[in-house]
């Protein structure tokens, strides 16, 4: 039993320096968040997660399709998704859309695909300390 509550101790210290807080990424419950959200913003049909974990943010890519509809949601503690947020760059690193402009977070980012090609989604972390969220990709035609 000892050697148990060593165990936690010394995980929760090393979590601590890592993060302010010791509470693990739920990646899970943060998902069904951001796919609930597709549905309610009018019946974006699931396409891909993006877990987004540490202070120094994610990148990750995918290819839109010319005419598509397309939707990144975000979720994270907060009911607003305040501290996440996405730049969706283009294949020539050009900004399409942004969920923080003007110091104010938005919960999502829609946009039309106006070229075929592989697009970057840059999420990062803004006036929070907590280095845990979720982008969920939906489309509709």
């Amino acid at each position: 039993m000892r050697k148990f509550v060593f165990i936690a101790i010394l995980s929760c210290l090393f979590c601590s320096f890592k993060s302010s807080n010791c509470v693990q990424c739920n990646i899970e419950q943060y998902t069904e968040k951001g796919i609930k959200k597709l549905s309610i913003e009018g019946g974006y049909t699931f396409l891909k997660s993006y877990p987004v974990s540490g202070q120094e943010g994610k990148k990750y890519s995918y290819i839109f399709s010319l005419g598509t509809n397309y939707m990144i949601t975000l979720a994270n503690h907060d009911s607003n998704s305040k501290g996440i947020y996405i730049t969706l760059f283009d294949s020539n690193n050009k900004e399409v859309a942004s969920s923080y402009k003007d110091g104010k977070f938005y919960p999502a980012i829609a946009f039309t695909c106006k070229s075929t090609g592989i697009y970057h989604l840059k999420f990062g972390f803004e006036h929070t300390s907590d280095y845990c969220a979720v982008g969920v990709l939906g489309m509709k035609r």
